[in-house]
C-alpha cells in the first residue's frame, strides 16, 4: 500500500484486487473516494462498504458530500488512515461479510489491520509526501484601486484624467456666489 503513495487508501485498492471499482473524486488529493465490490447493491443507497479498521467499524460518510447544487468535498473517513500505518488489508463480499457483520456489511466490509509494536529494540521510521496542484479557477483581486497617489488618499480626478489630493481639489475649486 506504501507503494502507491495514495493519499487515500481507498484509492490504493484500485486495481489490486479483483471486482473492487474505485471512483476518485476530482475535489484533489484530499477528496473522497467511492469504492463498490461486485457492482452496486442499492438503487437508491449507498453502495460502500463497511470499513473495519482493528476490529472497529469507522463511520465512512463524506459530510457535505458535493451534489447537483453545490458541496465542498472534506474527504471521508477512510481517508484519515495513514497508508504507512497499514499491516494487512481483506476484502469480505457475500455471505462471509453478512455473517460477520450483517446488514452493516451487505455491500462487502474492508478489514484493516494495523501494525502494532513489537518487543526488542526501538526502531523509527519516517515518510514523506507532497503534491502539487494549479487551482482552476483563481479569485479575484481589486489590485486597479490602491491607498491613493504617492500615500494620500485621494477621491478626486481632474477633467483630464490625473488624481488629485483632497488638499490640491480643495485649492483649485472655485466659488461661485449667488446674488
Amino acid at each position: 500500500m506504501t507503494q502507491g503513495k495514495e493519499t487515500n487508501v481507498a484509492n490504493a485498492l484500485s486495481g489490486k484486487v479483483a471486482g473492487v471499482q474505485v471512483s476518485r473524486a476530482a475535489s484533489g488529493a484530499g477528496g473522497s473516494s467511492k469504492v463498490v465490490i461486485r457492482g452496486n447493491n442499492s438503487l437508491v443507497g449507498n453502495s460502500q462498504p463497511l470499513y473495519v479498521v482493528d476490529g472497529v467499524p469507522i463511520d465512512n460518510q463524506n459530510i457535505s458530500a458535493p451534489n447537483q447544487s453545490g458541496g465542498t468535498d472534506y474527504g471521508d473517513g477512510i481517508g484519515n488512515i495513514n497508508p504507512e500505518d497499514i499491516e494487512t488489508m481483506s476484502v469480505l463480499k457475500g455471505p462471509n461479510a453478512a455473517a460477520l457483520y450483517g446488514q452493516r456489511g451487505s455491500n462487502g466490509v474492508i478489514l484493516i489491520t494495523t501494525k502494532s509494536g513489537k518487543a526488542g529494540k526501538t526502531r523509527f521510521s519516517y515518510g514523506t509526501d507532497y503534491s502539487f496542484g494549479n487551482g482552476l479557477v483563481l479569485p479575484d483581486f481589486q489590485n486597479e484601486y490602491g491607498q491613493g497617489l504617492n500615500g494620500t488618499f485621494t477621491h478626486f480626478r481632474k477633467d483630464d484624467g490625473t488624481i488629485v489630493s483632497m488638499s490640491e481639489a480643495i485649492k483649485t475649486v472655485t466659488v461661485v456666489s449667488q446674488k
